[in-house]
């Protein structure tokens, strides 16, 4: 998965942002902001958490696809075109791809007994 995300930095085609949101969760909603942040051809939305509207807004979308960080896999990955990526999943997906280890690469220290 390092290897696909990577390639997608090295091609331009992962976008962080801050947040993602669709006030009422319109699909004409999800339109204008996939069109905000310059994507045409499809894209894998990446979210810290389930979020309703996004999801519902996203499903009438060709080629748009919501998921939880949990729900991300490496054939999504391939597959979309682009990634948008929230800024709090980034954080998310780096402890995850480094087992545990905190972003700078470090292991966490031990809690110890007192």
């Amino acid at each position: 998965m390092r290897s696909a995300l990577s390639a997608k930095v090295r091609d331009s085609a992962l976008t962080v942002v801050d947040a993602l949101s669709v006030p009422t969760g319109k699909t004409k909603e999800m339109v204008e902001l996939l069109g905000a942040l310059g994507v045409n051809k499809g894209a894998l939305m990446v979210l810290h958490e389930r979020e309703d509207l996004l999801q519902r807004s996203s499903a009438n979308v060709p080629k748009v696809r919501a998921v939880t960080i949990e729900g991300m896999n490496l054939l999504d990955i391939l597959n979309f075109p682009t990634l948008i990526i929230s800024l709090v999943s980034v954080t998310a997906i780096t402890e995850r791809l480094l087992g545990g280890a905190n972003a700078t690469g470090a292991a966490e220290p031990e809690a110890k007994d007192a």
